[in-house]
């Protein structure tokens, strides 16, 4: 009992310490914790006493380290530092031999220590890797530290310069350079300067360097830190400009042409002018610099606005201008002017660069040669325009082949849509037109192909809106004050207009339409060729139509006009191909008239035709765009069902069944309602290949019509892929 209120007054005596504070006996056993210390940790201070290794690492004595911080955990894991310090106090009353020890949380101090000192050794890392010269001196100039790149720019070690000053590397000329902006910088009126000097290397040679010295005040003082740059290469470049500056204006002045620049901001001024403006214009260079108007003031009168344009912020183009000029003595001269606008940041003109070349001796041989060239053109004009015919000729006749060429090789109307549509700007550029074809009821034209911007006329219009169709000849409209304009063509009844009839064997099924888009007449070149044109398109629609036709009887049944079974099995392959790719669904059924035999017998073969005609119009409106439906053989139908599920085929089934429950069959004056359908139903989960999928599905419908007819039955699975119960 004594032993808990010895730890009671030990932990009364702890709380008195405002610091988190713990007691340790000389065994070095944690005996005592104030609450502030478990505050600290995130746990009670019986907590930490029961286990203090999982919080604190006790101080010792002989293990304390010199700053005296060790680490504690908290909680969530967190890290902290404390600085232990030994507390004078009696214990003995308390029962207990030891220490106390109170700790200062230095956690934020430490951790700026820290940084402290990467930020040193960051500097440190800067100064001895720096690519230039780096040093810190005294405000005497000694060298108190270098790093490596000073001993490689002055060719001295790192002991010979912590010897030196920096005046002692300084150029013998140069050594007093720096020493105003120096005082400045230890007066405290500047903090840093920049200048350029040169240095002598330690072989004597001399170079020379951009050096910048900045003040950086510390204890026991100031430092310059001085950072020393080799630019000899950019003054040994400057050097070689200066030098190539001066040899082009020795060639500038020693040039034929007059070459010079005009300053025309902030004040208009000749700032060169060569010295062969004088033997060109009788001005020497002096009167153009008095007179900075003098180029425009001689320019003739005539020709002074383009010279004056040509200085304008919105002429900034370098062509070469050519303008007549008057010389000192009077005499008119041809001059060419390359002008070069000289800009400044903002992109403004400032400056003009000039070369003046005369031309009059060219100028003159140039006219000659003009007079020479329009007799040559007005005997040559003819043949020109006979040869560019001849070439146009040839060129509408090889696009026409190749037009031709692939509307022969087109399967479908629509592809040679498309082609018509790609050779139509080729064949009349500057146009627009299209290709309308009269429709199956023949009481009306539609637009099925164009080319250019816009529609010529109405995309579906009547027969008789279309001269031509009536009158089965081209009609041709350029003058709207005679000619007759087609009411097809009423929304753009202003613009010239041909249109050419479409037709084969003396047939009309369409009309060619050609407007010209610049509104100029349509040549009689165009007419001849539009009745190429639309004899050709004609001659291939008609052929798409006939092989269109021929296999269409190929791939249909005559009966129902549903497709026949070799299309099904065409198709069925493709499908099944597919749906194995994909991963997707394929469904089939398979459709047959229950007692369709006793219904011919009763009633005759037509009447059976007439519910087979029946039965084909249903499947049709009954089904989706991409199904198939096919008349398979007799009284057997097949529906085809890419990407449809079994048990949707079957929901499909029962509603196409119910709805043949409603069909009547009109046949000689009766109508016949007693006819139901069996349907059998497969998918892709019962077969692999067409023949299979067949198979499974006429074994279904088997199966219907075994159960009592008028029934939709799907075909059981193969044995090893079937569900489980």
């Amino acid at each position: 009992m004594q032993a808990i209120v010895d730890r009671e007054a030990v932990k009364r005596a702890l709380d008195l310490i405002t610091a988190p504070a713990i007691l340790v006996d000389w065994s070095g056993q944690l005996v005592g914790v104030n609450d502030r210390l478990g505050q600290l940790v995130g746990a009670s201070a019986s907590d930490v006493l029961a286990s203090p290794e999982r919080w604190v690492r006790l101080p010792t004595t002989p293990n304390l380290p010199p700053d005296g911080e060790l680490p504690v955990r908290t909680t969530a894991g967190e890290e902290r530092w404390l600085r232990w310090r030994p507390a004078r106090l009696d214990t003995h009353a308390l029962g207990v031999d030891g220490v106390i020890w109170s700790a200062e949380d230095v956690t934020v101090e430490r951790g700026e220590r820290r940084r402290r000192e990467i930020e040193k050794r960051q500097l440190q890392d800067v100064f001895e890797n720096a690519g230039i010269g780096m040093a810190f001196t005294d405000v005497h100039g000694r060298f108190l530290r270098v790093n490596h790149s000073l001993c490689e720019l002055t060719g001295y070690s790192e002991d010979e310069l912590l010897t030196m000053t920096a005046i002692d590397l300084s150029y013998l000329e140069d050594r007093r350079v720096e020493l105003g902006q120096i005082r400045l910088l230890l007066n405290g009126d500047i903090s840093s300067f920049e200048l350029e000097k040169r240095f002598a290397h330690r072989d004597g040679s001399p170079y020379w360097v951009q050096v910048r010295v900045s003040r950086l005040d510390g204890d026991p003082g100031p430092v310059l830190l001085t950072q020393i740059e080799n630019i000899q290469r950019r003054k040994d470049t400057e050097q070689a400009l200066r030098e190539s500056e001066e040899r082009l204006r020795r060639l500038l002045d020693n040039a034929a042409d007059v070459i010079y620049r005009l300053r025309v901001r902030p004040e208009t001024l000749f700032e060169y002018v060569s010295s062969s403006a004088a033997r060109v214009f009788g001005y020497a260079p002096e009167e153009w610099y008095r007179d900075p108007e003098l180029g425009v003031k001689i320019c003739h009168p005539e020709d002074r606005a383009t010279l004056v344009a040509r200085r304008s912020p919105s002429e900034l183009t370098t062509a070469p201008i050519v303008v007549r000029m008057i010389r000192k003595d009077g005499r008119v001269i041809w001059t060419e002017h390359r002008i070069n606008p000289l800009l400044d940041d903002q992109g403004q003109i400032v400056g003009l660069d000039a070369i003046v070349r005369d031309i009059t001796e060219s100028k003159l041989a140039e006219e000659e040669r003009h007079k020479a060239a329009l007799a040559l053109e007005a005997a040559n004009h003819q043949l020109t325009e006979k040869i560019v015919e001849l070439e146009q000729r040839n060129e509408e006749i090889a696009v026409l082949r190749d037009m031709v060429e692939l509307l022969q090789l087109c399967i479908s109307a629509d592809e040679a849509y498309e082609v018509i549509s790609r050779f139509g700007p080729r064949l009349f550029p500057t146009s627009h037109g299209s290709v309308a074809i009269i429709k199956a009821s023949r009481t009306a034209v539609e637009h099925v192909s164009g080319w250019g911007d816009g529609l010529p006329g109405e995309p579906v219009f009547g027969l008789n809106d279309c001269w031509s169709l009536r009158r089965g000849r081209p009609h041709l409209v350029n003058d709207f004050e005679k000619d007759i304009v087609c009411l097809h063509l009423r929304q753009s009844a202003a613009t010239p207009s041909l249109c050419v009839p479409l037709a084969s064997q003396g047939e009309a099924f369409g009309v060619l339409t050609v407007q010209m888009e610049n509104g100029n007449p349509i040549p009689e070149s165009h007419v001849r060729l539009a009745r190429s044109v639309a004899e050709q398109i004609a001659l291939a629609l008609a052929n798409l139509a006939l092989r269109e036709q021929l296999r269409s009887q190929s791939i249909r049944d005559p009966l129902t006009d549903l497709y026949n079974r070799r299309f099904l099995e065409e198709t069925l392959e493709r499908e099944l191909m597919r749906a194995q790719r994909t991963g997707r669904p394929l469904s089939v059924m398979m459709i047959d008239v229950d007692h369709f035999k006793r219904f011919n017998d009763d009633f005759g073969h037509h009447a059976g035709d007439a519910v087979l005609r029946e039965l084909a119009a249903l499947l049709k409106a009954n089904i989706r765009a991409g199904d198939v439906a096919c008349r398979y053989g007799g009284e057997e139908f097949v529906i085809l069902m890419p990407e449809v599920t079994e048990d949707a085929a079957v929901r499909r089934a029962e509603e196409l069944r119910a709805a043949v429950h409603d069909l009547t069959v009109p046949h000689r004056g009766q109508l016949h309602r007693s006819i139901s359908i069996s349907i059998g139903v497969a998918s892709t989960n019962h077969a692999a290949t067409m023949t299979e999928l067949i198979a499974v599905a006429d074994r279904a419908l088997y199966e219907a019509k075994h159960a009592g007819r008028d029934r939709v039955v799907l075909a059981a699975r193969p044995a090893d892929e079937a569900e489980p119960a």
